[in-house]
């Protein structure tokens, strides 16, 4: 419990003398390295200043080391993740806790690091909120593509590929992430089908995700996408014979695999090499 303001209750367990942590102040110094927070009346206590210290030094810590994990982030599927940053539960900001050693030039260089690393955890904060898209940006074909990777890139994170049900079935995947965003023509390739399809490439071979699944379900879902489209141009096709002959042209270039043109970019670009035996 913390103290009251007549004065802090006696405890049962007394502060070990030998303690390396700098010496109770009898008062609250004016313009020292300790500002007044809401943890003022905790580390003038000789039992409680150990553990605030230690634990604002752990929250410090994580800052400088990982500040991703302090990110605003947002969930619209999976209830159990909580929408929020870890920051949210401080009173104030992890600059501003205190710190052992004195207001020395140390201590002054790291509290300038922290608020750093807290202004790019805020601006990282903010882009996830707009889903790295401005407004006026959205409205654009560019915006709109950009909109539908992220969108596509959400999906597959949130799928649950360990189980298959009606929930977590291939075909419901593949309609969240083909589904949406097609004009009458599906049967022909947009710019942002292009784009998705390369971030599936991407999806299947990169290192910041896991698991040997990967390339087996974009197979399947480019493979159901190519399947969809070329029947689409069948039934097009059949109503051109209907009305009069097709040219050899259009029929040559009916022949082509859908996303040929995408996945030998993708192999020439961005595909990744072997440089070493092992690697």
């Amino acid at each position: 419990m913390g103290p009251s303001a007549a004065g802090h209750p006696g405890h049962g367990i007394l502060a070990q003398q030998g303690n390396a942590l700098p010496p109770t102040p009898t008062s609250q110094p004016s313009g020292g390295n300790q500002p007044q927070t809401p943890f003022t009346d905790f580390y003038i206590c000789p039992q409680h200043r150990p553990i605030v210290y230690g634990l604002s030094c752990m929250l410090q810590s994580i800052v400088l080391c990982c500040p991703s994990a302090l990110v605003w982030h947002y969930s619209l599927t999976d209830c159990r993740n909580k929408t929020g940053s870890p920051l949210d539960l401080l009173p104030i900001a992890p600059s501003s806790l205190p710190m052992p050693g004195g207001n020395t030039a140390l201590t002054q260089q790291v509290r300038t690091k922290l608020r750093e690393i807290e202004e790019q955890v805020k601006e990282r904060g903010q882009a996830v909120e707009f889903r790295w898209s401005f407004d006026k940006c959205q409205e654009t074909t560019a915006g709109f593509t950009i909109g539908r990777v992220l969108h596509t890139l959400e999906v597959l994170d949130s799928h649950s590929f360990e189980k298959s049900d009606f929930n977590n079935s291939l075909d419901l995947l593949y309609n969240r992430i083909f589904g949406s965003g097609q004009s009458k023509d599906s049967h022909e390739m947009s710019p942002d089908d292009d784009a998705v399809v390369t971030l599936l490439c991407e999806w299947a071979v990169c290192c910041k995700r896991s698991g040997r699944h990967r390339a087996m379900v974009v197979a399947k879902l480019l493979e159901k996408r190519q399947a969809e489209i070329e029947a689409e141009r069948c039934g097009d096709s059949e109503v051109v014979d209907e009305k009069g002959s097709v040219s050899s042209g259009s029929l040559s270039a009916a022949t082509v695999p859908v996303f040929q043109d995408v996945l030998l970019q993708f192999l020439d670009t961005q595909a990744p090499t072997l440089t070493e035996p092992g690697n």
